[in-house]
């Protein structure tokens, strides 16, 4: 999310998508701050020196990018 301006940060290995759709997941442009309440346990991540909150970054695109 924090390198692709997407609500959805997986690879299309990983997640199916409806081309007519994508476009309403896309942030243009990039938002400062993005709030996305769920209930999860807490965990903390930092990514490219932007800290994160939350278990949004648990994919393998950003494991790899660490």
């Amino acid at each position: 999310m924090l390198t692709q301006r997407h609500l959805s940060p997986f690879p299309l290995t990983v997640q199916p998508v409806h081309w007519e759709y994508d476009i309403s997941l896309a942030l243009f442009p990039q938002p400062d701050v993005l709030v996305v309440p769920y209930e999860a346990l807490l965990h903390n991540t930092e990514l490219h020196g932007v800290r994160c909150g939350g278990t949004l970054l648990r994919c393998s695109a950003c494991a790899r990018s660490k």
